[in-house]
């Protein structure tokens, strides 16, 4: 009886709704800023790692597991925690992490096929390393005390990277030009930004500053193909 009540509800209220909704010939127009956010949520949803915490119960206890994982990580250093941040994976170790691309990506360039580069203003900087291979391009700036590196990668090549995390105290996910980022700070005070488009990855890492050195994230684009 409930489910003959239930359609027989569904079958009276349905055809309301439909006529309640307004009709348009014109195709609505959603905002950049709506797509950008639309196109976060998306590429999130498609993460390995969403259906463990798309809910306040499951962040809990992910929170929970990574504390009890994190004790045992400062009784072996040898043990690694493993850990998602923005579109990278990272095995965390006391002194280190590697990092690995969440997911592969059939589609993007085996090579690189279109450089990018820094266009904030670098004037005073002085550039000293440029490499450059079907791979990799890596470009160097130093400037009395300040340091500024800039990698560029395709995706099949850049698997189990390692960065100094020793001492950072904090992994954040910022965004960089609508793509999700992964930032942090060692205890260096040297300042590292990995993030990812659509066709390649792209590491900075400077003692500039977290705000400037985000400035200069979104300032990186195309420079030549």
């Amino acid at each position: 009886m409930n489910e003959m009540f239930k359609r027989a509800l569904a079958e009276a209220l349905i055809p309301e709704y439909e006529s309640s909704v307004p009709q348009t010939e014109t195709e609505h127009e959603f905002s950049p800023e709506f797509e950008k956010k639309m196109n976060m949520l998306i590429r999130r949803q498609k993460k390995p790692f969403y259906m463990l915490v798309n809910t306040a119960s499951k962040r809990v206890a992910c929170v929970v597991a990574c504390v009890a994982l994190a004790s045992s990580v400062a009784v072996m250093s040898s043990s690694a925690l493993r850990g998602g941040f923005a579109d990278f994976f990272m095995d965390i170790f006391t002194d280190r992490s590697v990092v690995t691309p969440a997911e592969s990506d059939a589609e993007a360039p085996a090579t690189i096929e279109e450089k990018y580069g820094i266009t904030y203003d670098l004037s005073d900087y002085q550039m000293t390393c440029y490499e450059s291979n079907e791979h990799f391009v890596h470009y160097s700036y130093d400037k009395e005390g300040y340091a500024i590196d800039f990698e560029q990668s395709v995706k099949s090549n850049f698997e189990n990277v390692m960065l100094n995390t020793e001492g950072a105290e904090e992994i954040e996910t910022i965004s960089i030009n609508g793509y999700e980022a992964m930032y942090f700070c060692n205890y260096l005070d040297y300042h590292y930004i990995l993030w990812e488009n659509e066709d390649y990855i792209f590491k900075l890492m400077s003692n500039v500053g977290k705000n400037e050195l985000i400035d200069i994230a979104e300032s990186v684009q195309k420079v030549e193909n």
